[in-house]
């Protein structure tokens, strides 16, 4: 009797390396892509050990050819993939495009993505957004508008440098720059303390303020677009409830410009296998940080009122930053002050505090044993001030004018969610800013 024929060498090595290559594309995914779902690996394991075992131990002909043309399949599609892997790698597409907010994200709340040189990134422009800009950006996250549900619509239009300026702007007498503070993109134009300020004074102020940037973006801000035929002072507003940050972050960015030719956080995504793991892996988890910043923590006594309010974070204290920090910021001064003055303009450096310490003594915390509700303040102020003082830079402190306003009973800054200025608060600042800028105020340029 004769007997079955086995199959070919052939067909046992196709399903053995097409094992090998899913055991292997599963390693490979575990060690370098972590947005893979654990299942998608474990199954890829799986399915290899299946093919290999099948392939040494089929007996059947009919079947080990079935298995050896599905093995042909995952062999060839891996090849094609990797080649295409290699295009898209060679070619420096940037899968990050993909990856851009749409329309229905306020432009406020982007990351600024065009590259401006030298590491620096700003906003592109001309563009406009028109409406709630506080209760989308909630409502974006998978929460409710809450205190916001009464939000004015607004419409914030950016010149064509990405800046929060009429597009008939060509000469101005003040250059003002900043991050989020000064571009206050949930705030109509006319609402800008940049903008109040220009009016208190009778002269033409020019908003540079781009939200997530520090220092080093400012300067570089000022340099390439500040400066008019008749801008005569430039003011740089330092918020201490993250510039520090955002200073270490700019730092790190531009020393990887210079060594590389890409700034740190800036980096070409250019990996399909990445991009595909990015659209199809684990979905990234949104919800979990705005929900924490809509839920008050705390309560602000004011008026004779107790209204619900978020506390983020610990404002600093200059003796317990670290020095390499305090060189940091030193030296980030004295090269705003150098890149002002040589373009004939007088610096000056606004401090901008954290509305928790302007409501310190006024806040009641729902867990007093919490590490913000323990904070006492430091002392911050003095010591940027003395920095400026010393680099002949003029320093405007808007801290007792905030104060001020709520040992009245009034509210410079939102409560919940949200805690950059209200609009009483850029009336505050617009009229500190507009007080030390009048004739007779500045004094000649250094």
């Amino acid at each position: 009797m004769d007997s079955k024929p086995e199959p070919s060498r052939v067909h046992r090595l196709l399903p053995v390396a097409a094992g090998v290559v899913l055991v292997s594309t599963a390693f490979f995914l575990d060690v370098y892509e972590d947005s893979v779902p654990g299942p998608v690996g474990t199954s890829l394991v799986v399915s290899g050990c299946v093919f290999v075992v099948l392939g040494i131990g089929s007996r059947n002909r009919r079947f080990s050819a079935a298995l050896a043309k599905a093995s042909l399949v995952i062999l060839s599609s891996t090849l094609w993939f990797a080649a295409f892997e290699a295009l898209f790698r060679v070619a420096g597409f940037d899968f990050e495009r993909f990856n851009e907010p749409g329309d229905e994200v306020p432009i406020y709340y982007r990351q600024p993505t065009l590259h401006a040189g030298g590491g620096i990134f700003r906003r592109p422009g001309p563009a406009s957004w028109r409406g709630r800009v506080i209760s989308a950006y909630l409502r974006i996250h998978g929460t409710s508008a809450g205190p916001y549900a009464d939000e004015r619509p607004v419409l914030a239009e950016y010149d064509a440098f990405g800046f929060r300026n009429p597009m008939e702007l060509t000469n101005w007498e003040v250059v003002v720059t900043g991050d989020s503070f000064v571009e206050l993109g949930y705030l109509p134009y006319e609402d800008l303390f940049t903008t109040l300020a220009a009016k208190r004074l009778g002269l033409r102020i020019k908003n540079l303020g781009v939200s997530c940037t520090g220092p080093i973006s400012q300067t570089f801000y000022v340099t390439n677009y500040g400066k008019a035929a008749s801008t005569k002072d430039a003011v740089l507003c330092f918020f201490e409830g993250n510039d520090l940050q955002d200073l270490d972050r700019e730092i790190r960015n531009t020393e990887s410009f210079r060594a590389t030719g890409h700034p740190w956080e800036h980096q070409k995504q250019v990996s399909l296998l990445k991009a595909l793991c990015d659209r199809f892996g684990t979905p990234r988890r949104t919800a979990d940080l705005p929900v924490a910043q809509v839920t008050p923590n705390a309560f602000l006594i004011a008026g004779n009122q107790e209204r619900p309010t978020t506390v983020y974070g610990v404002p600093p204290a200059w003796d317990r930053i670290s020095p390499r920090r305090q060189e940091a910021v030193v030296r980030a001064l004295a090269n705003w002050a150098a890149a002002v003055r040589s373009m004939g303009m007088r610096p000056w450096v606004m401090y901008l505090p954290d509305s928790h310490r302007v409501f310190h003594g006024w806040i009641r915390f729902t867990d007093p044993n919490s590490p913000m509700a323990r904070w006492k303040p430091g002392e911050f102020v003095a010591h940027l001030g003395a920095a400026c003082t010393n680099l002949a830079i003029g320093f405007i402190d808007t801290l007792p004018a905030l104060r001020r306003e709520v040992e009245a009973g009034r509210l410079p800054y939102n409560l919940v969610g949200d805690t950059h200025l209200s609009v009483e608060g850029t009336r505050v600042v617009a009229d500190v800013l507009a007080e030390r800028l009048k004739p007779g105020q500045a004094g000649e340029i250094e």
